[in-house]
């Protein structure tokens, strides 16, 4: 089963037919695994409902299950509890009043005439009713479960703070505990518990997400360039493995707002516009949208299934592209370099930056000189314009192999 579970999760991110049978089948045989019941329970179990709840669990998909206290076996066992409470409670008073006796019976034969006192029970009597009636509630509340404190002290910026530093709800108890702990609070009277962090940690997000959008409408741009790129980041459900987001920025003037960071199913181009689109729906930003930046792949710039082509589907307008300057830069880099080193690979390791690698510490570099220096020290000014000039009416010409060659002679 173990082995199963981890071909599973090898497999995670596909979403294939076979992979989701794959899942539900698994999911099907792990609700049907575990059976802890006592070999002889049916005959054990003396409640009907009890009975039928075990075989209703028993059937493929597990029907039904536990919610809460079963109140009347809870109702039963208070009624036994009460009962040898009140035993003890009649034996605690019988002994005290024998006790009552003997002291009266003593003090009568030093003094005559002393006023009987056994319907009078003293400050030791109360004190000893008092403590078994205590006694009593304690047992009862031990018994019934422990009653949680109601007093809640946690503020939004203590929310921000266990955020901000990525603390865990159970990690937060014991911060918490200890603190209030050291401050001379009583931690039974505060809600200190994973289940109130972790409500009022969701509140807080949700508060602070509205807060951000209304600040957002408050200066609202007329037109926004929106930005995306696909990223593999950790997994927030799985340990160990990694899922696609696609994380959307928008810039207008000088600034810039992360909008949002969906899952993506895939990086097909569809996806990743229908994951851009419903999030500019969100912050009402459909119509403000002007300029798309991506990178320069096919599943962003594809003529039938990119992903502008679609957002320019779903707003009914055609859009302005701003192609990534960086992606753009590296594809005439990567182009030269090919030329010059005579080697096209797609391996991490290219042997001419392995070795400038090995002798990076030998090298001298304060002989160091960008592109331009060395031009000005290799060619002349006129020299200098003409491969200006030449390059202006090749890129005119759209002829890149020559503005590739050309471009290597001073790679």
């Amino acid at each position: 089963m173990y082995n199963y579970w981890r071909n599973l999760q090898k497999s995670a991110c596909r979403r294939s037919e076979t992979q989701e049978d794959n899942e539900r089948n698994f999911i099907s045989d792990l609700n049907n695994l575990f059976d802890i019941a006592h070999a002889n329970a049916l005959e054990i179990i003396k409640i009907e409902e009890d009975r039928k709840f075990l075989l209703s669990q028993r059937e493929p998909g597990r029907r039904g299950c536990l919610m809460g206290i079963d109140m009347k076996l809870a109702k039963r066992e208070e009624r036994v509890l009460l009962r040898v409470i009140e035993q003890e409670n009649r034996r605690a008073k019988a002994h005290h009043s024998s006790e009552i006796d003997d002291n009266f019976m003593d003090s009568s034969e030093e003094s005559s005439g002393t006023e009987d006192i056994s319907d009078q029970p003293g400050p030791s009597s109360n004190i000893a009713q008092s403590s078994l009636e205590e006694n009593i509630n304690a047992q009862i509340e031990l018994r019934m479960g422990i009653v949680r404190g109601r007093k809640c002290f946690l503020t939004p910026k203590i929310m921000a703070v266990l955020d901000r530093f990525h603390i865990s709800q159970k990690s937060a108890v014991f911060i918490l505990e200890a603190v209030d702990e050291s401050l001379g609070h009583n931690i039974d009277e505060l809600a200190i518990n994973q289940n109130t962090i972790q409500r009022y940690r969701e509140d807080f997000r949700k508060t602070k997400a509205t807060r951000i959008k209304e600040l957002f409408k408050e200066n609202e741009p007329s037109f926004v360039c929106v930005h995306w790129d696909s990223k593999l980041l950790p997994a927030l459900n799985v340990r160990d493995l990694e899922s696609e987001r696609l994380p959307i920025i928008v810039t207008y003037k000088d600034e810039e707002k992360l909008l949002g960071v969906p899952k993506l199913e895939n990086s097909s181009g569809k996806e990743q516009a229908m994951a851009v689109w419903n999030v500019l729906k969100d912050w009402g930003l459909e119509d403000k949208a002007q300029i798309l930046c991506s990178d320069t792949t096919s599943s962003n710039t594809g003529r039938i299934n990119g992903a502008i082509t679609f957002l320019e589907l779903y707003a009914d307008r055609e859009m302005t592209y701003f192609p990534c300057r960086h992606h753009i830069y590296e594809l005439v880099l990567r182009s030269v370099f090919e030329y010059e080193l005579n080697e096209v690979t797609s391996s991490p390791d290219v042997a001419f930056f392995k070795k400038i690698r090995e002798k990076w510490n030998n090298l001298e570099k304060e002989n160091y000189m960008d592109g331009y220096k060395y031009l000005n020290a290799i060619c002349s000014e006129s020299e200098i314009l003409s491969n200006v000039n030449y390059l202006s009416n090749a890129l005119k010409n759209k002829n890149l192999k020559n503005i590739i060659g050309s471009s290597s002679n001073y790679a």
